[in-house]
């Protein structure tokens, strides 16, 4: 049975091999305006590493009021480290939570201030969903500037890999 740690480690997976890509971009590719639900490769990267870690930090109890990278003032290469370290920070913290932490309810408000009550597994299984969905988008965005040279992040294909 596919399970939430094994989903964690998916995203975990496809965030490694989408760095290795951006990793290679120019600054201009990086910061270039793009018709997209954010206006740059950067900013979207920007908004799967925040997802990623607000998310972690009202697990763990905290509140946000603000988007991390609102403060971030670092490199396209420690940006990138980051976004790989969220990625990485919700597989250590998941790996060893059974069903009865998964299925707790977790009271939290959004950047709205909005009270909402989630299942704690839904919620992470929304995560890693919206960085896929993300990471598709920059697929696209990286095509506009001029990568060719793509990598396969399907999760069929981080399925077959393990076996």
């Amino acid at each position: 049975m596919y399970t939430l740690q094994q989903h964690l480690k998916y995203n975990l997976w496809a965030t490694e091999i989408l760095a290795g890509m951006l990793s290679n971009l120019t600054e201009e590719q990086w910061s270039k305006e793009l018709v997209s639900s954010f206006s740059t490769i950067k900013t979207t990267v920007y908004h799967i590493w925040d997802a990623q870690t607000i998310w972690l930090h009202r697990i763990k109890g905290g509140e946000v009021s603000v988007w991390p990278s609102t403060e971030f003032t670092g490199t396209k290469e420690e940006c990138i480290k980051g976004l790989v370290q969220s990625a990485q920070n919700l597989v250590d913290f998941f790996a060893d939570k059974d069903n009865t932490f998964l299925e707790q309810k977790l009271h939290y408000k959004n950047m709205k201030m909005i009270q909402y009550t989630t299942p704690i597994e839904e919620i992470m299984f929304h995560t890693v969903n919206h960085a896929t969905h993300h990471r598709g988008q920059i697929f696209t965005m990286l095509r506009q500037v001029g990568v060719t040279q793509l990598e396969n992040t399907d999760l069929i294909t981080y399925v077959r890999s393990l076996q």
